[in-house]
C-alpha cells in the first residue's frame, strides 16, 4: 500500500542502488501510463540489449547524479541523469522510474524539478529524454514542466524531448 507523498524522502543514489535504477529504468524504457503492456520483454531480457548498460549500469560516472524517492523503508522511484550523447541531442540524458504501486501520487513531479534543480545548480544547460508517445500521463508532466518535443525515435516509437534547465517550469 502507498503512503501520502509527504511522508516520501529523496537521498542521492549510490553504487549500491544500482539493481534499483535498473528497475527503474526498465520501467521507464517500457511502462505505458503505469503498467507493462503484455508482450514487454522482462528485465533480464533488456539487460542483453546494446543500449541498457550505458543507460542502468556503471554508476558513478563524473556526469552521474541521481535521487531515490524511499518512504522510509523501501525505494519506490528515482531519477538521474548521465552524459550520453547521442544522435546529436544535448549530451545530459535523463530517466525516471516511478514503482508500480506509486505512480499517480506526484511523486515522479517531485523527483524530476528536484533533479532539474541539480543540474541547473552544476551549469547543465539543457537536459533530454525520450517518451513513448502512447505514455501520455508522463509526456503532459514533461510539457508541464517545459520539455518540448525536438524529434523522433522511430525505432521505439518515442518523442525526444528536451528541456533548458535555467527555463524549467516547476509545477
Amino acid at each position: 500500500m502507498s503512503q501520502g507523498i509527504e511522508l516520501v524522502t529523496f537521498r542521492p543514489v549510490t553504487v549500491e542502488d544500482e539493481p534499483f535504477l535498473e528497475e527503474m529504468g526498465y520501467l521507464a524504457a517500457f511502462a505505458i501510463n503505469g503498467s507493462l503492456p503484455e508482450g514487454t520483454p522482462t528485465l533480464q531480457e533488456t539487460r542483453q540489449t546494446d543500449w541498457f548498460p550505458d543507460n542502468n549500469q556503471g554508476w558513478g560516472r563524473e556526469s552521474d547524479f541521481g535521487l531515490i524517492a524511499t518512504d522510509g523503508v523501501n525505494s519506490v522511484g528515482a531519477a538521474w541523469y548521465r552524459k550520453l550523447g547521442w544522435n546529436g541531442y544535448p549530451p545530459i540524458t535523463v530517466f525516471i522510474g516511478i514503482d508500480q504501486a506509486n505512480q499517480e501520487r506526484g511523486l515522479g513531479t517531485k523527483l524530476l524539478v528536484s533533479l532539474l534543480g541539480h543540474a541547473q545548480e552544476q551549469n547543465v544547460p539543457e537536459v533530454v529524454l525520450q517518451v513513448r508517445k502512447e505514455n501520455t500521463i508522463a509526456k503532459h508532466v514533461y510539457e508541464k514542466l517545459g520539455f518540448v518535443v525536438v524529434g523522433q525515435n522511430s525505432k521505439d516509437d518515442c518523442d525526444v524531448m528536451t528541456v533548458s534547465t535555467s527555463a524549467f517550469r516547476e509545477k
